[in-house]
């Protein structure tokens, strides 16, 4: 449901997060890159600063860059999920860059490339490292007396410790989130719509052209050119809010998956709230497991165990000891991760599962089992107050009546329509999460409130 278009008078203090639309006029990269590996969905390569080096982000970028003289900088960028396209000008002191964005179904980021300088200007590539050169440092003067190691040679330094930074910092998921936007997608799979195939006309190779979106509900659509999103069109960009937890390092995200399980494991007792997180009692006192890292680590860990079926993940031990550990609740755990304001949808479900390593690049969650219906509570208390400024009176909604109204999510997706359902479950229970966190509503009086 795109609830960018849709009048949030009636939730009052609520603020909504539209998905932003990006206009596409630069020349972008093939789609059928973004479906090569997962090490192009996680994104790797070092930043060169000033004189050069290679580096990708979130998506698989890589590029180099250098800048000497007064000639301004240059940089390049390619890969699944980012775009190149060039643009500035040059000349002393000027400019050149490059950059835009590309999608593909379930993949991706943005890798961008660019600088300025005059003389000895600066150009980075996917980050910042390297040594300088040109003019960003001077050479040493003969009569000076720096140690050898000043000056961009901290190698040589005998007393470098930390700051030298930590050479296995684990593994990540990609340095940032790309521009990636929404595709025409099968709704039983997640599966983006193939729109046909062309022959690329400087190496022979077949290319499969998918459907991009216009709209978030894909009433427009065209179809890519040689791979590539045509020039002028305006796509939808994909909303992941603070999903962008999920390029967190390995050690980062098993760090906040123990911590987790140590509160579930040595609990009293474990439940769920109204929105279906993941609540726990400890020394008598109810807590809600909010935390957008460790809900993220649970429906890893959870998600990826129920489609294990020759283990089972310590996760689903966990939560199997109080019938949780089902599908329901991964799309609670998923709807704890995003923005309370935000939408989870179909793009936004086969991206996530992508970058947060659930399946690999070019693969899609088998939700085939899965089931849903609204079950939420019918009776539920809210402070209403017409402006603010006189008293609130308390009112009372069915839930499943206000998740129903066309301006908040609208009917489900079909039965059969397993991926589709799934976003629309976790975007259910998100809007539950923003419902409960609202203090006071003021203004319109919100949908399935009983009169």
């Amino acid at each position: 449901m795109d609830k960018s278009r849709i009048s949030k008078s009636a939730r009052g203090a609520i603020v909504l997060c539209g998905t932003a639309a990006l206009l596409l006029s630069v020349s972008p990269v093939k789609f059928e890159e973004l479906l090569a590996s997962p090490a192009q969905a996680a994104g790797q390569g070092s930043g060169g600063s000033s004189g050069g080096g290679s580096g990708g982000s979130s998506g698989g970028g890589s590029g180099s860059g250098s800048s000497s003289g007064s000639g301004g900088s240059s940089g390049g960028s390619s890969g699944s999920g980012g775009s190149s396209g060039s643009g500035g000008s040059s000349g002393s002191g000027g400019s050149s860059g490059s950059g835009g964005e590309s999608a593909q179904g379930g993949s991706g980021g943005q890798s961008s490339s660019g600088g300025q300088g005059g003389a000895g200007g600066q150009s980075v590539s996917g980050g910042q490292g390297g040594s300088p050169a040109g003019g960003s440092t001077a050479e040493a003067d003969d009569d000076s007396d720096r140690p050898t190691w000043a000056g961009g040679n901290p190698e040589l330094n005998p007393h470098a410790g930390s700051g030298t930074g930590n050479p296995d910092s684990g593994t990540t998921k990609g340095d940032i989130y790309g521009d990636l936007v929404v595709l025409f997608r099968d709704l039983e799979s997640g599966e983006p719509i193939i729109a046909g195939t062309s022959i690329d006309p400087e190496t022979g190779e077949e290319i499969t052209e998918y459907y991009v979106c216009l709209d978030l509900d894909c009433t427009e659509k065209v179809a890519t050119e040689f791979g590539e999103i045509p020039e002028g069109v305006t796509a939808v960009e994909v909303d992941f809010g603070r999903s962008s937890v999920a390029r967190a390092p390995d050690r980062v995200m098993d760090q906040a998956l123990t911590e987790a399980l140590d509160k579930l494991t040595t609990a009293q007792d474990v439940g769920v709230d109204a929105a279906g997180r993941i609540t726990y009692i400890s020394d008598g006192v109810t807590y809600t497991i909010d935390s957008p890292l460790e809900n993220l680590a649970l429906y890893i860990d959870l998600a990826v165990g129920l489609a294990d079926q020759t283990t089972i993940s310590g996760t689903e031990a966990a939560l199997g000891e109080v019938g949780l550990a089902t599908l329901d609740t991964a799309a609670s755990l998923l709807a704890g991760l995003a923005d309370k304001t935000g939408d989870i949808t179909l793009d936004y479900l086969v991206n996530e599962n992508v970058i947060a390593g659930v399946v690999e690049a070019g693969d899609y969650y088998d939700y085939s089992t899965f089931t849903y219906s609204r079950t939420y509570p019918e009776s539920y208390d809210y402070w209403y107050s017409p402006d603010g400024i006189v008293a609130p009176v308390s009112l009372t909604l069915d839930v499943n009546a206000y998740l129903a109204d066309e301006s908040v999510n609208g009917e489900l997706p079909a039965a059969t329509d397993y991926a589709a359902l799934f976003a629309a479950a976790a975007d259910d229970a998100l809007e539950v999460i923003e419902l409960v966190h609202t203090q006071i509503v003021i203004g319109e009086i919100l949908p399935g409130t009983q009169q």
